[in-house]
């Protein structure tokens, strides 16, 4: 007996590639949110590496916006 509903690797391969840009765009959200975090936190304490915690921020963001730009092309 052979079932005639079931789902074919493409469809699985696609909701798959589906659920990871969606992993990644929340992935991208928190980079933002950390960014975010880091600029109050400087604005609250003042410490002598603000400037050395932003930027390694920004690259997290800017790191997170590549990935989920190459994963929105390339799959």
């Amino acid at each position: 007996m052979q079932l005639t509903n079931t789902p074919t690797p493409l469809i699985i391969w696609s909701i798959l590639k589906i659920f990871f840009i969606i992993g990644l765009s929340v992935y991208f959200v928190f980079a933002i949110v950390i960014v975010r975090q880091i600029d109050i936190m400087q604005h609250t304490i003042k410490l002598n590496f603000e400037l050395p915690l932003k930027i390694l921020g920004l690259i997290h963001l800017l790191f997170a916006l590549i990935l989920l730009l190459f994963s929105i092309l390339a799959l």
